[in-house]
């Protein structure tokens, strides 16, 4: 214990005061929580992941038991509410940060107006959805997903894409005014990428960053677009096509500091200059070293990327080719109940 002696001017004599007990540190306060940021999806486990910015995780919840676990896009809208869709056209909607789920369209059945094919899907103004088909047709929501209207085609009539695992991407940019999309595996019309000023009605096609490269994420950055390719079987990178521009630049490969990576990556931007590309751990390849769940995180539109961890430390089922991924930015508002179904 400190002892505290004051002295006092008082015929000389010197008298000691009663001990002060050390005061109490006061607990640091909680960190704040989370609302909106990243979200991950990572199968297996089906889990969600949540990151205010890509630097730190945490779990959130599992996304319902009966989606599909194969192929699953995610979208969220500018009032904050989540949306994830499958293969089966199940598409489902999180108002709580991806806490809990509502199913808006079951799976099996098909929303007026769209054609039998698994597609890709993302979020607008409140409660505005846009979607590309794997039969490169383009649709419109604007009761979250509850009914569409068909809006015009991505790829030219008569394109096939593949039903079983269709890859693309597609974005609004900041304001509302553009929507961009690229989808892969079209056949005879091969890959394409676009831009639409009228809500996917007509689209001006793009330069390609590369020939041959699907896209883990496409998305407007401040300045451009950011195209997210590689991973799996090459290193993952990021190219930024600057607006009006032809010309692609390309950031660095996307490693983590331990060597060479040989898993999927996915990606998502919050619409300005944030990127995130996060990696599910795999095996590594030609029997390397288990690759670890790790995240590369951008401040500068994706030009360059700084490494972080992932929350997960290992592929639970190693010996399984069952590693999904799903990724989107939200705002974090409160979306509110859904609407009423738009007239048919």
């Amino acid at each position: 214990m400190l002892l505290v002696l004051t002295f006092f001017a008082c015929g000389g004599a010197e008298a000691p005061t009663a001990s002060t007990p050390a005061a109490t540190p006061t607990p640091p306060p909680p960190p704040p929580e989370v609302h909106g940021g990243f979200f991950v999806w990572y199968n297996p486990g089906k889990m969600v992941y949540q990151s205010a910015d890509g630097s730190a995780w945490k779990p959130v919840a599992p996304l319902p038991s009966e989606l599909d676990n194969w192929y699953n896009s995610f979208a969220a809208d500018a009032a904050g509410r989540l949306y994830v869709i499958d293969m089966h056209r199940e598409l489902w909607t999180s108002g709580d940060d991806a806490k809990t789920w509502t199913k808006v369209v079951r799976a099996g059945t098909r929303p007026a107006g769209m054609d039998d094919a698994s597609m890709f899907i993302c979020g607008g103004a409140a409660n505005q959805l846009a979607a590309v088909s794997s039969a490169g047709r383009t649709f419109a929501s604007t009761d979250a997903g509850q009914s569409w209207v068909e809006t015009g085609r991505l790829a030219p009539e008569g394109a096939s894409g593949s039903g079983g695992g269709f890859q693309g991407g597609c974005a609004f940019s900041a304001d509302g005014k553009r929507l961009l999309a690229e989808g892969w595996y079209f056949d005879p019309a091969g890959a394409q990428l676009g831009v639409s000023a009228d809500g996917g009605a007509t689209w001006t096609v793009q330069p390609r960053p590369e020939s041959n490269i699907a896209t883990n994420g496409v998305g407007f950055v401040t300045g451009g677009i950011a195209y997210a390719h590689g991973g799996g079987y090459s290193q993952g990178a990021v190219s930024f096509l600057p607006d009006g521009g032809q010309a692609w630049t390309k950031s660095g490969e996307i490693r983590g500091a331990a060597g060479t990576e040989y898993a999927q990556q996915i990606a998502a931007t919050d619409g300005a200059n944030t990127v995130v590309v996060w990696q599910n751990p795999a095996k590594g390849a030609s029997g390397g070293a288990p690759v670890p769940a790790l995240a590369f995180v951008s401040h500068d539109a994706g030009h360059t990327f700084s490494e972080v961890k992932g929350p997960v430390a290992a592929d639970p089922t190693p010996e399984s080719s069952d590693e999904y991924l799903g990724m989107v930015w939200s705002n974090g508002k409160a979306p509110g109940p859904l609407p009423s179904p738009a007239a048919k």
